[in-house]
């Protein structure tokens, strides 16, 4: 294993040896500290170690178990009639029974050895905060939760003099120690690193999440992991919303851009099969009025198709049917009705049914948890709370979201794509249009690496979505966990500005359908470059990563068909579109509208390296 030491000012690598920064020429820490991290590192290479010896062991067993039950499969072919007498069918069973047990425990522990294994390689990137080398010039108490306590922290490098203010998240003492004595602490360890290793692989989220810049106590041994974040000023959008009372004080471009960024970041869990569960304006920092990010990932887990503990989140923003106790569903689209709550939140400043009157004050918690609980289409605390004034395009999208059936909300994807196009209509009013339509089609070819929710052959099927168009393919038994399909796929000429295609994988066991891996690949930025281009240059095939619960899940293969006998035309006025975004960007002398352009024009394709300078 190489061994570095990470500049804690650029977080570039360095040698170990190194004094000095070979990327920002910083002062690199101590030799003394440099030796801790090395330890440190050297433990976690102990544990990758183990894990990987654990899942080779686990590996052996699975397939000593497949053996045993196919030896047994012979015994029965052989046995021709033996299995008409009931002892011995009853016996048969029985041990098929145990073993088919013991195989679904085997492997789901090698799952979970994997994930482990996934995390530490992700912590381990995580730039180190040593907290022995800075002086805590100020500390403030931000809040306490039920497990963690955040800090605004301001820290000055001991080394250079420099100074910075950030949130440090920690686990309370306290709750440490009433969890050791419970026996809990271990458990509740390995899902707090497993959260903060999410936090780290979203990255920010493209600006739209809440970023991991520091770290300490995140080895295999350590009892206290602590991350450091990005302290916004301006606290949550709530805290912003209740200042600001006069709804007419922020215009509604400002609106647009928070709602679209709060989209952007909810899609990137998405996109990776992860929910946030928890989907309020509290979890909405501001930094200035035209940057925000989603933050609140305490909660965030994988969806379920089945049941979920009930009432995760803040009542006021919570879907409907994850309000009943019993039979609480959780998915995604929780998310999209809590999105909702916020859009109209945004909209008017209003806490979430504060117009709603229990007597002669606003309904409590318990009393709307209670409504919810039982709430039926024609209840009219399902309505929205909107201003007549609301633009049109804003109040549909708030109306989709708040739909009582799950599944008649619309996906995150979807709503990305109709806060686009109105912030593009507002950066940049006379983009030339794009009037041809892009005919595409779509071959479902095949999948490798799949990891279903059991242990006998899978049965699989992919569904595909592209604009507003869904199909899918055919159960496949064939190859296990790498079916084939060949199943073609005739979408509807497309609407040109951005082409997302949506994968997802399901499984059929035991007449119950589960989710294992979904996809999205923007077939906008494999477009053809060139002028002369044959038919096969509008052809692309792809191998598309399949994530499941945050972790890559397999591959899913395509192939891509850009048809149409305007679709030469269709790219041409594409990439005027491009060239001209490019051009407003450089001519664009506020640096508040620049930065809005340019989270635009990364949802763009490339353009021909000969046409950029044009």
């Amino acid at each position: 294993m190489k061994f570095v030491v990470t500049c804690e000012w650029c977080n570039e690598e360095n040698e170990l040896k190194a004094s000095l920064c070979a990327h920002c020429g910083e002062e690199m820490p101590s030799a003394e500290e440099r030796l801790d991290q090395l330890h440190m590192s050297a433990a976690d290479a102990a544990a990758i170690t183990k894990l990987h010896d654990d899942n080779a062991a686990l590996a052996a067993e699975v397939a000593k178990l497949e053996g045993e039950i196919a030896a047994l499969k012979r015994v029965s072919d052989i046995g021709g009639g033996a299995l008409n007498d009931p002892g011995f069918k009853a016996a048969h069973q029985q041990l098929e029974a145990k073993y088919e047990k013991l195989f679904n425990e085997l492997e789901e522990e090698r799952k979970k050895l994997e994930q482990d294994r996934a995390n530490v390689l992700t912590l381990q990137s995580t730039p180190y905060l040593d907290a022995n080398a800075v002086d805590i010039v100020d500390e403030q108490p931000l809040w306490r939760g039920e497990l963690f306590i955040l800090h605004k922290v301001t820290l000055k490098n001991r080394v250079n003099g420099k100074v910075v203010t950030l949130v440090r998240k920690s686990l309370d003492p306290s709750v440490v120690e009433v969890l050791r004595r419970k026996g809990e602490l271990e458990n509740t360890l390995e899902k707090v690193k497993r959260s903060f290793a999410i936090l780290r692989r979203l990255d920010g989220g493209r600006d739209s999440l809440i970023k991991v810049v520091g770290a300490s106590g995140l080895d295999y041994t350590s009892e206290n992991p602590v991350i450091y974040m990005p302290y916004m000023p301006r606290g949550s959008l709530r805290h912003l919303l209740e200042k600001t009372p006069a709804v007419d004080a922020m215009p509604w471009p400002t609106r647009l851009d928070v709602a679209f960024t709060i989209a952007r970041g909810l899609y990137e869990l998405h996109a990776i099969d992860r929910i946030h569960r928890d989907v309020n304006t509290f979890h909405v920092l501001v930094h200035d009025l035209h940057r925000v990010v989603l933050t609140g990932f305490s909660h965030v887990r994988q969806p379920s198709l089945g049941t979920m503990t009930g009432n995760v989140g803040d009542v006021r923003w919570a879907a409907p049917e994850t309000m009943q106790r019993e039979h609480a569903r959780y998915s995604e689209k929780a998310d999209i009705f809590s999105f909702g709550k916020v859009l109209e939140e945004l909209a008017t400043h209003a806490l979430p049914y504060s117009s709603f009157l229990h007597g002669d004050k606003v309904i409590s918690e318990h009393s709307l948890e209670q409504r919810l609980a039982n709430v039926t289409l024609d209840d009219p605390i399902l309505q929205h709370n909107l201003d007549p004034s609301t633009p049109a395009y804003y109040a549909a999208i708030v109306q989709q979201c708040l739909a009582l059936e799950p599944s008649s909300r619309p996906t995150i994807l979807t709503i990305l794509d109709a806060l686009r196009r109105e912030v593009e209509q507002y950066l940049f009013p006379m983009q030339p249009p794009v009037t041809e339509p892009m005919h595409v089609q779509v071959e479902v070819q095949r999948a490798k690496g799949l990891r279903g929710t059991g242990t006998r052959h899978m049965e699989v099927q992919c569904h595909v979505s592209l604009g507003r168009d869904q199909s899918r393919t055919e159960f496949s038994e064939e190859r296990g966990s790498s079916p084939t399909w060949h199943h073609l796929m005739d979408f509807r000429p497309q609407e040109p500005e951005v082409m997302t295609l949506e994968a997802r994988v399901y499984q059929r066991l035991d007449n119950q359908i589960d989710q294992i891996g979904i996809c999205t690949v923007p077939l906008q930025t494999h477009l053809p470059h060139g002028d002369e281009l044959t038919d096969d240059d509008w052809v692309v095939e792809l191998e598309a990563p399949l994530f499941k619960n945050g972790a890559r899940r397999g591959e899913l293969f395509l192939k891509v068909t850009f048809a149409g006998e305007g679709r030469l035309r269709w790219r041409n006025q594409y990439f005027d579109r491009v060239k001209y975004i490019d051009n407003s960007i450089k001519n664009e002398r506020d640096p508040v509208r620049a930065a809005q352009a340019m989270v635009i024009r990364e949802m763009y394709a490339s353009l021909p390296s000969n046409s950029r300078d044009e």
